[in-house]
């Protein structure tokens, strides 16, 4: 009995442990979790920084001030400053945001003092110690207000606390990311999460320093079309390389640009193991901004997709986001579905997005759920309905931009919906694939219209098959 009595004990106490570690191993995920959603909206919004002034900056200095206001607003400091080192090793101050302490003033490369006075302060601890960042590749952070190295490194007491974190892209040292006094509490010092930021936001200081480089030798032409590039790059790399097949679900997708970058895309997320979430959208007007506002949405459904319980409640602060930060009227159209493969079945919703046409019966369906493009409208008026269906054998979803149903002839008529259901009804009553469905589409939009390449708008087409 006694024997008994200890195993039992033994049994709770190694539950209880494993239930400990359990705890700490979700606590620790959820924390890096959370680390990457940031990270994720914190290039969200440097993307979004970067096509909102890229035109409108005249010269690299002004662009890295506008860098060093948003590094500043991002960890919360009232002085940040950007130094690039130059090829003999030397920091010079060419990006700042607040009021920069008369010690870092020295290296600015516009400086009009003496030889004399820049040399004297040129030589200052401080300066010193941003050297050393740079050359030993080591971040370093003066978070206590009451730290003797602070009294040396500024004797005229601007400096409360300060963080340095060096600049490196493709291996190098480019410079010095410095940031003084926290916005926070501006008599105490910088704390973990500010350093981790500050870290972190070095890699878009990079980008920046390198898109300025090459935009400022360019000229208006050249600049386009080194934008074209960029951002081709940047849409090639968001578009899924693989199509999934989802238990008895399979899935395949095709886009193409009308210009040289897109507004269209698709995307595949993966929720956990039975739910994939299949989304389709197209962002208002064309080439880079277009491309920008594909990219924020995308950012946005990958990092917080899994948290929703419902497509509505997703959609719903996806338009707030979207709202608050795009403007000008500017918006995206969105259709959503969320894939069961262990209930077999399908949640719909969309946000101002062309409709669903669904294959069931030997007869085509049009699901048209309501709801607003993104972006549009403010979260007390915008409304989005979800349309839910356990799938049979047999069924197919067709999603498709209105590039495709808008696409003209020489006599500047559509090519239509009721084309396009003509074409879907015939394909899957015949069994094709979802890739040959596709071709055809596409095949008859092109004989249609005569001339591909004319076409205006971009064109993309998502097919679902249940088997």
């Amino acid at each position: 009995m006694i024997a008994v009595d200890l195993s039992l004990a033994l049994i709770a106490i190694l539950a209880g442990a494993c239930a400990i570690a359990y705890r700490a191993r979700t606590a620790a995920l959820r924390k890096k979790l959370s680390a990457a959603r940031r990270h994720s909206a914190e290039v969200g919004s440097f993307m979004t920084l970067f096509s909102k002034n890229i035109r409108n900056v005249r010269d690299s200095d002004n662009w890295m001030n506008v860098t060093a206001r948003y590094v500043a607003d991002t960890v919360a400091a009232s002085v940040v400053c950007i130094f690039t080192r130059s090829e003999d090793k030397s920091l010079h101050l060419t990006g700042s945001s607040g009021g920069v302490p008369r010690v870092l003033r020295a290296l600015m490369m516009d400086d009009k003092r003496s030889a004399r006075e820049r040399d004297d302060e040129a030589s200052s601890p401080i300066l010193q110690l941003l050297t050393d960042v740079a050359d030993q590749r080591e971040p370093v952070m003066l978070d206590d207000p009451r730290d003797a190295r602070l009294e040396v490194l500024d004797p005229f007491a601007q400096i409360v606390t300060l963080m340095a974190v060096p600049i490196i892209g493709d291996g190098e040292v480019q410079g010095v990311l410095c940031a003084v006094n926290s916005r926070r509490a501006p008599r105490a010092g910088f704390d973990r999460d500010q350093f981790g930021r500050l870290k972190f936001l070095s890699h878009q200081v990079v980008l920046a320093q390198n898109i300025m480089f090459v935009y400022a030798g360019l000229s208006k032409q050249q600049r386009i079309s080194q934008e074209l590039q960029f951002a081709r790059g940047l849409q090639r790399s968001l578009l899924p390389r693989q199509m999934p097949v989802w238990g008895r679900f399979i899935v395949h997708a095709f886009t193409r640009a009308s210009k040289e970058v897109s507004g269209d895309f698709y995307d595949f997320v993966e929720i956990d193991e039975n739910r994939l979430l299949v989304v389709i959208g197209d962002a208002c007007g064309k080439g880079i901004p277009a491309c920008m506002i594909m990219s924020m949405t995308r950012s946005f459904i990958r990092s917080n997709a899994g948290r929703f319980t419902s497509l509505k409640d997703m959609l719903t602060e996806l338009n707030d986001n979207l709202y608050r930060d795009m403007g000008d009227g500017r918006y995206i159209t969105l259709g959503a579905c969320l894939l069961n493969r262990r209930e077999s079945t399908m949640e719909y919703a969309r946000a101002g997005h062309t409709e669903l046409l669904m294959y069931v019966h030997e007869h085509i369906r049009t699901i048209n759920p309501d709801g607003a493009g993104l972006g549009l409208l403010p979260g007390m008026l915008a409304e989005f309905d979800t349309f839910c269906i356990e799938l049979l054998p047999d069924m197919e979803m067709l999603l498709f931009t209105d590039g495709i149903n808008e696409a003209t002839n020489p006599a500047g008529e559509y090519f239509g919906v009721e084309s396009i259901k003509k074409i879907f009804v015939k394909s899957c009553s015949e069994r094709d694939q979802p890739h040959d469905t596709i071709a055809r589409i596409m095949g008859s939009v092109d004989d249609f219209s005569q001339d591909p390449k004319s076409q205006a708008d971009d064109q993309t087409i998502v097919i679902i098959r249940h088997m």
